[in-house]
């Protein structure tokens, strides 16, 4: 059953020149379904199409044409569905002093739906805090956190009001070879002890490759495949059927 619908979605963005307007487009013509329970990656390189095709799915920006659905509903304009989804930009960052335990408080006075007792808010951030791993940081000032205990936080947050859908943008960026293989664990304990529905992008082949049940690889603003694991881990890697996907697509653009 497909929980988001990607349904002919085009975006065309109009960028203020010197003398006169240029139209560049961002997503052109995209359709996918994302099944619940799954773990997608959308694949491609940078300026592909991938953040402008999750920021149409949560809203943030209008479409030229076209739309998402998620869970049946127009996410842009249903409060309800849009509290449904959790979502971790690629760039995320808190105040230094304060600590995750404060800093999901927070955002639990902004939930309508969050219990307002102490003793139901504590327990639940407690247990947010120790299915991201933070536990035993929960009391520390955030001005001394890695990259990747950040990372954690901001999925903290974003999954704090319990939702089926996760949407995580470039999430192992800036990462150390270890932050990438823990936010790769918890993607999967996400996935598999909470059932939520995960949709990330990225432009690292072996991160998608590791956790994806599915891929769509995106090039010159279109979607070019949609790749099911089955088919990088028998035969050919995802690595070429990327390439074999994309060059073609990159040499059209060089000699336009």
């Amino acid at each position: 059953m497909p929980v988001i619908e990607f349904q002919n979605l085009t975006k065309v963005y109009h960028l203020a020149g010197f003398l006169k307007t240029r139209q560049a487009p961002g997503i052109d013509s995209f359709s996918l379904e994302i099944n619940e329970g799954e773990i997608f990656g959308l694949l491609g390189l940078n300026g592909s199409g991938k953040t402008t095709s999750l920021r149409l799915l949560l809203g943030l920006i209008r479409p030229t044409g076209g739309r998402v659905l998620v869970l049946g509903s127009d996410s842009a304009r249903d409060p309800a569905v849009r509290s449904r989804l959790g979502y971790l930009p690629e760039t995320v960052s808190f105040p230094g002093t304060l600590t995750p335990r404060e800093i999901l408080r927070f955002f639990a006075r902004i939930d309508a739906r969050a219990s307002q007792r102490k003793d139901e808010l504590e327990a639940r951030i407690t247990e947010t805090l120790r299915i991201v791993g933070l536990s035993a940081a929960g009391e520390r000032r955030t001005a001394g956190f890695s990259k990747g205990m950040i990372q954690r936080l901001g999925i903290a947050q974003a999954i704090f009001h319990q939702p089926k859908i996760l949407v995580l943008d470039e999430p192992a960026s800036g990462l150390d070879p270890l932050g990438i293989v823990e936010m790769r664990e918890l993607f999967l304990k996400l996935n598999q002890e909470l059932k939520i529905t995960i949709l990330f992008s990225s432009h690292s082949i072996g991160e998608v490759e590791k956790v994806s049940h599915r891929v769509a690889i995106i090039a010159g603003s279109r979607l070019q495949k949609i790749l099911t694991k089955a088919e990088w881990q028998n035969g050919q890697s995802l690595e070429k059927l990327f390439l074999d996907a994309v060059r073609p697509i990159q040499s059209a653009g060089a000699h336009v």
